[in-house]
């Protein structure tokens, strides 16, 4: 069965999943079905908003709240796996990359971590804070910071590779395509 997975804020945010539904969902045989398109079929509280979209590998999701935390929640139970508390909110989109997962905080770091431990593998200091989401592409993670610049750093190891001065704010993500990155700033 396919699984949707969204996120909504009412007056604390949640992560929730919902059967699938529409023209492209597989046939099912609705006597044996438990659950219907719609339905929803788990939900994970954070302690702020949800605003970061969630990547979905190996069964897992993973997913930032303004709560300070990445989540990696089982993508069939919505249980936790694990958490990693960065320096302030994670409202950047997480990238999963070779069992690495890569994303900004407010707090102006680029975070890697293990995808199946949490465990942190390096952490890449800009000076402002992020909201654009990694790109990964041939080894390098492509990241805007609030202080107008992009950067390149290396997947591995975490240091810098360039940066590009763009003369305001990065809040959007980059695209990688035959070697040119686009952003908008």
């Amino acid at each position: 069965m396919f699984r949707v997975v969204g996120s909504i804020v009412v007056t604390v945010a949640a992560l929730v999943a919902l059967a699938a539904c529409g023209d492209d969902a597989p046939e099912v045989d609705p006597d044996a079905m438990t659950t219907k398109p719609g339905d929803l079929l788990w939900r994970y509280e954070t302690r702020d908003d949800v605003i970061s979209s969630p990547a979905v590998s190996d069964g897992v999701v993973y997913v930032g709240s303004g709560d300070t935390y990445l989540y990696a929640l089982d993508a069939d139970s919505g249980e936790l796996r694990w958490q990693y508390e960065t320096g302030d909110g994670v409202f950047s989109s997480p990238v999963v990359v070779d069992g690495v997962v890569y994303v900004g905080s407010w707090d102006g770091y680029l975070y890697a971590l293990d995808a199946d431990s949490g465990e942190l593998r390096w952490r890449y200091r800009t000076r402002g804070y992020m909201r654009s989401s990694p790109a990964v592409v041939d080894g390098v993670v492509y990241v805007g910071s609030a202080d107008n610049y992009l950067y390149a750093v290396d997947a591995d190891s975490g240091e810098l590779r360039w940066r590009y001065e763009t003369g305001d704010f990065v809040r959007s993500s980059p695209a990688v395509v035959d070697g040119v990155v686009y952003v908008g700033s």
